[in-house]
C-alpha cells in the first residue's frame, strides 16, 4: 500500500499495489490555493533533476554572442547607446557598425563628436545638461534630433533605451533582439551602478531584448530568468576569467555548463556565495547532455554545434532570477572591414 497524507487534511487515500511497501510522502501541497512556484519549489526538492530536466524543456533559449562585432562581418542589428565615459575609438566603431538603431545619452554626444565626428546618431536624448553647446550645434547642422527630457526620476541611458524602444516601434515589424551600451565600464562607480540598476529595470520590461554592456576592459550582459542562456564565447576576445552575480536580489536557484566549476542547482547571494573568477573550462571537461541544443527548441541555433574549438566555446546558463554575466575583453582589435 503507498499512503499519501496532504497537509492541510486528514483524510487518507489508500493504493493497493502488489506487495509494496508503506511510503510516507511529505506533503506537496495543502487543498488551499497556493502559487504554481510554491509547487515548482516543493517539486524540486524532491524531484530536483528531474523537475529541472521538465521546466527547461519549456524554456526558449536565448543566444548571447557579445563579442561577434569585434570578429566577423555581420549585417547591423540591435541598438546602441552611447554613454558619456571612457572607451577607445576601435570599441565604438566596431559597436557603432553592428547596430540599425543609435542613441546618443546626453554626454555621450561629446564622446561620439570626440572620437569619431563623422558618425551621426539617430537622436540625442537626455536632460542635455552635459552635452557640449558645440557639439548639439554640430550635429544640428547633421539633421540629428535633439530630445531635451527633464525627469528627474529617470537617468539618461533609461532615457535612450526608451528612445529606441520608440524608434522601433514605429519603423521597425521585427524588433532586433539587443541593445549595446558602451561606455558601462570606465568611469565613476556609481553611474556603473546605475546601469546595472537601469539594465535590471529593462530586462523584466521589455522582455526578450538583450542588453548588453562594453568597457574597453570588460563586457557584461544580464541573464533574465524564463530563459535557457546559450553563450557564444570567444577565448581570443575574452576570458578566460567569468563571473556570475546576483543582481536585484538573491539567485535562489542556478545551473550552469561548460565552466571550470559549474554550478548545479545552487543559489548565489551577496553575503554568503557568489561566483566571481570562475573560469572557461577546457575543451575535454566542459560538455553534457542537457548543453545539447533540442529539435523541437523553437531558437536553438542549428548552425552552432555544441563542442568547443580553439575560437569558440559555449557556456549554458539557467537561473531562477536575474544574474549579470561578465568576462573581461582582451585587447580590441576590430577584423571588421
Amino acid at each position: 500500500q503507498v499512503l499519501c497524507t496532504s497537509a492541510s487534511s486528514r483524510s487518507k487515500k489508500r493504493f493497493l499495489a502488489a506487495d509494496a511497501p508503506m511510503v510516507a510522502f511529505p506533503p506537496l501541497f495543502s487543498l488551499r490555493a497556493i502559487s504554481s512556484s510554491t509547487v515548482s519549489h516543493r517539486l524540486a526538492v524532491l524531484f530536483p533533476q528531474q523537475q529541472r530536466r521538465a521546466m527547461s524543456e519549456h524554456l526558449r533559449v536565448m543566444e548571447h554572442d557579445l563579442c561577434a562585432p569585434f570578429e566577423q562581418q555581420q549585417a547591423p542589428q540591435g541598438g546602441l547607446v552611447v554613454l558619456n565615459s571612457a572607451f577607445s575609438g576601435t570599441l565604438l566603431r566596431a559597436l557603432w557598425d553592428s547596430s540599425v538603431t543609435r542613441v546618443c545619452a546626453d554626454g555621450g554626444a561629446n564622446r561620439l563628436y570626440d572620437l569619431q565626428p563623422s558618425l551621426t546618431p539617430d537622436a540625442i536624448v537626455g536632460d542635455l545638461d552635459s552635452a557640449r553647446n558645440d557639439v548639439q550645434a554640430y550635429y544640428e547642422t547633421r539633421g540629428v534630433r535633439l530630445e531635451k527630457i527633464v525627469d528627474q526620476d529617470h537617468n539618461d541611458l533609461d532615457k535612450a533605451i526608451a528612445e529606441i524602444q520608440k524608434i522601433w516601434a514605429a519603423t521597425t515589424p521585427e524588433e532586433p533582439k539587443h541593445v549595446a551600451i558602451v561606455g558601462a565600464f570606465g568611469g565613476r562607480f556609481d553611474q556603473e551602478m546605475a546601469t546595472f540598476d537601469v539594465v535590471h529595470r529593462w530586462a523584466e520590461r521589455w522582455p526578450g531584448v538583450s542588453f548588453r554592456m562594453y568597457g574597453d576592459e570588460n563586457v557584461a550582459t544580464l541573464l533574465a530568468p524564463s530563459y535557457r542562456h546559450r553563450i557564444r564565447v570567444r577565448p581570443n576576445l575574452e576570458g578566460p576569467h567569468c563571473g556570475l552575480i546576483p543582481v536585484g536580489r538573491k539567485c535562489r536557484d542556478i545551473t550552469t555548463h561548460g565552466l571550470k566549476w559549474n554550478l548545479h542547482s545552487e543559489p548565489l547571494e551577496f553575503g554568503k556565495l557568489i561566483s566571481t573568477s570562475n573560469l572557461l573550462a577546457d575543451d575535454h571537461d566542459h560538455l553534457h547532455p542537457d548543453y545539447t541544443p533540442r529539435a523541437d527548441d523553437e531558437d536553438a541555433i542549428k548552425d552552432h554545434p555544441p563542442f568547443s574549438d580553439s575560437h569558440v566555446r559555449f557556456v549554458s546558463v539557467q537561473t531562477s532570477d536575474p544574474i549579470i554575466w561578465t568576462t573581461p575583453l582582451r585587447a580590441i582589435t576590430s577584423s571588421r572591414p
